[in-house]
């Protein structure tokens, strides 16, 4: 296995302390690339000659010492058939850590990606997802040509120039941005997990995201769907998972996995949130029940993407004009159950949330007639203490 490996000291004249000596760098370079460590020796450049320090065993004893520790890393890389830069040499004999394979960014994203899969659903959109997000980094890497860099070599200067092309070069919307960020801190994270980094180079990158107006379906536009009989079966369908939806707050993923045995206790369904693998409990309403019931506990079956394709048409038919999707459903129940005092612990456990921090992020923003109710019980009696009186100027 050719490595391409130099491993050599050098005094850095350009830096000279107090008593005229000069550091003592060691460079390591791999295929072209440089890393450096310094030894912690100075000496006067009349001293150094040629990787000795004339007259001094101790400092030459030293230096030999963090020769030999890093020739061993190196050593080990070639002796295990394991690629390497220079900076995993570098980053191994710091810190000690094991010596593990040089890894690219795709290959990270390649292990994250299995791990997540065995730990959720193969078939949740959550993965879709991961892939859909990875994708601006993979190309921001291949535009400065270092689609193959190791992960050891991503620095937090580098993820600031990530940031600065999703924002500034890309223009990216800053919500989108965010997601992208998020998914490569995680990522990076897995990567600390298994000790393939010594650092996350997202820990310290802060993108602040523009909150979206909640869009949610008012009670009169909930009963435009429920009060309308639609000529297309299809549409019925999704009118009643719509609602089914707006009665219960289950996800798009979640109703589809609605089992009457597994997830019917009394008059609540119990399910582990998919997304979350929180537990949602959400007790059965009258309305809910009949469309159950309606459908024999049976939910009709059909792709996300028909589903907001079709639910499009149903709006499109009752009157409605907003841009309808699975996920306002959801967001109508929290919505409607808050503005109706439902208190948002309990809301939040409905939902299936893990923190009600996350129900008041997205929920709580109370509409004109739960403020006008709640204002209707305020009485502010202010009593007139004072009398006004006539200010008078004194004559010039």
């Amino acid at each position: 296995m050719k490595t391409n490996t130099k491993i050599l000291l050098y005094l850095s004249k350009k830096k000279i302390n107090k008593k005229g000596e000069s550091p003592i760098y060691c460079r390591i370079t791999v295929k072209g690339k440089r890393s450096e460590i310094s030894t912690g020796v100075f000496t006067s450049l009349n001293k150094w000659d040629n990787g000795k320090i004339k007259g001094s065993e101790t400092q030459n004893s030293l230096l030999e010492k963090i020769l030999s520790g890093i020739n061993e890393i190196k050593n080990k890389f070639v002796f295990n058939n394991l690629e390497f830069t220079a900076e995993s040499i570098k980053q191994a004999y710091l810190y000690k850590s094991p010596i593990l394979p040089c890894i690219t960014v795709q290959q990270l994203f390649d292990e994250f990606f299995e791990s997540e899969k065995k730990r959720i659903n193969k078939q949740s959109e959550t993965l879709t997802y991961y892939k859909r997000r990875i994708k601006p980094f993979l190309a921001f890497l291949a535009e400065k040509k270092s689609k193959g860099i190791a992960i050891t070599e991503i620095k937090p200067r580098l993820a600031d120039e990530l940031t600065d092309w999703l924002l500034i070069t890309k223009n990216y919307n800053p919500n989108y941005a965010l997601k992208i960020i998020q998914i490569s801190k995680m990522m990076f994270n897995f990567a600390l997990k298994k000790q393939y980094v010594t650092m996350n180079p997202f820990a310290f990158v802060k993108i602040k995201g523009k909150q979206k107006p909640l869009i949610v379906l008012s009670k009169e536009e909930l009963n435009s769907i429920m009060n309308h009989k639609f000529a297309i079966v299809r549409l019925q369908q999704v009118a009643d998972l719509f609602l089914l939806q707006c009665f219960t707050g289950m996800a798009y993923v979640d109703i589809m996995n609605f089992d009457k045995k597994t997830h019917l206790q009394n008059d609540f369904i119990c399910i582990n949130r998919q997304k979350s693998e929180t537990e949602s409990l959400i007790p059965v309403l009258p309305q809910t029940r009949s469309l159950l019931e309606k459908y024999g506990y049976q939910i009709p079956k059909i792709s996300n993407q028909k589903y907001n394709s079709y639910i499009k048409e149903v709006a499109e038919i009752v009157g409605i004009e907003k841009p309808l999707t699975t996920h306002i459903g959801r967001k109508t129940c929290g919505s409607i159950l808050l503005n109706e005092g439902v208190s948002i612990e309990v809301v939040s456990r409905i939902l299936g949330h893990r923190d009600t921090k996350i129900t008041q992020h997205i929920y709580a923003r109370v509409n004109e007639l739960r403020i006008t109710r709640e204002m209707g019980v305020v009485n502010i009696e202010i009593k007139k203490e004072i009398e006004s009186t006539q200010l008078k100027l004194p004559l010039a």
